[in-house]
């Protein structure tokens, strides 16, 4: 969702993923990050497994003082979902 704040343009974004995706969500951030310079956006990255290295990581390979990443860690929300062995709960 774009909206303007004080007439800036500012992008939220929700991502859901494991330590499996940790390096296409990287690729995507970072083209994302190439398109969109100057705009401000907020990432909002939901995972149950990942840990500080890998979100200090995320960080440090996007290099955008633009992105901000809210790390939500929410294995409490997917604790009694039933999950399939081909899909993890962050699906």
């Amino acid at each position: 969702m774009r909206s303007k704040t004080n007439n800036q343009k500012h992008i939220n974004l929700l991502v859901t993923i494991d330590d499996n995706y940790l390096l296409p969500l990287i690729t995507m951030l970072k083209s994302y990050s190439r398109v969109h310079k100057k705009i401000k956006t907020d990432v909002y990255l939901v995972h149950s497994k990942l840990e500080e290295k890998d979100i200090d990581e995320l960080i440090d390979k996007i290099d955008n003082k633009n992105i901000k990443i809210h790390d939500i860690k929410a294995s409490y929300y997917f604790a009694n979902i039933p999950s399939l062995e081909r899909f993890q709960n962050e699906s």
